[in-house]
């Protein structure tokens, strides 16, 4: 069991929770700020930018289970944290509606479809990892390790994302739990670079037992 590579993969997942949830947090408060034609029809439209990620996320699933399964589990995992990292920045800088029109709330429902996707990717690739480097007896208690640092994320980002808003803070203060989860998700990509990958995985290569068309076996059987 690599202790080493478990832990780095759990401090990747809580950060990714970190950044998924902060809009959800934010929802409200950014409504004027990249939905303010209509109040009732804006706080909707927020919230639906909010569920968008949501809806990505069987398809990043598919995409990320079938790279795991074709390049590597820990490969997929590296690329479901990186590619977090780019939407959560842009939404830290965004203009707003005010400053660009129509491309402010375009431009942030395209970071919530890409966080929802990566985050799709992200949890099944934790779990799988997780579970591949664990001894079989201790399979269902490190997969709970899983939601429990999922939590975790959730509750940092609400904490620091409270803090923000706090009155000593400026208007733009929402802005910086978005730069620092970027950062943050950042470092924990090079965390992962010292992973290694799980026996399963190496055992199959070695076998030459990987399947062509991961999905494809799957609807088959």
């Amino acid at each position: 069991m690599d202790k080493k590579s478990m832990i780095a993969a759990l401090i990747g997942h809580a950060l990714e929770r970190y950044d998924v949830v902060l809009y959800g947090f934010f929802a409200s408060m950014l409504t004027p700020i990249f939905f303010p034609e209509n109040d009732m029809l804006s706080l909707f439209s927020s919230m639906g930018t909010f569920a968008a990620g949501y809806l990505m996320r069987p398809f990043g699933g598919i995409v990320f289970g079938i790279l795991g399964d074709k390049y590597g589990r820990k490969q997929a995992f590296m690329w479901s944290i990186m590619l977090v990292v780019l939407p959560t920045l842009v939404m830290g800088l965004l203009p707003t509606y005010e400053q660009i029109g129509l491309a402010a709330p375009l431009l942030l429902i395209c970071c919530r479809l890409m966080q929802g996707f990566c985050a799709g990717g992200e949890f099944s690739g934790a779990a799988i990892f997780i579970g591949e480097h664990t001894l079989e007896e201790h399979a269902g208690l490190s997969g709970s390790f899983v939601c429990a640092v999922g939590f975790l994320g959730v509750a940092l980002g609400t904490t620091i994302g409270s803090f923000t808003t706090s009155p000593f803070f400026p208007e733009w203060g929402w802005r910086i739990p978005f730069l620092i989860g970027s950062f943050l998700t950042l470092m924990s990509y090079f965390l992962r670079k010292k992973m290694y990958e799980t026996p399963d995985f190496i055992r199959s290569v070695q076998h030459e037992s990987l399947l062509i068309n991961p999905l494809r076996e799957i609807f088959k059987y």
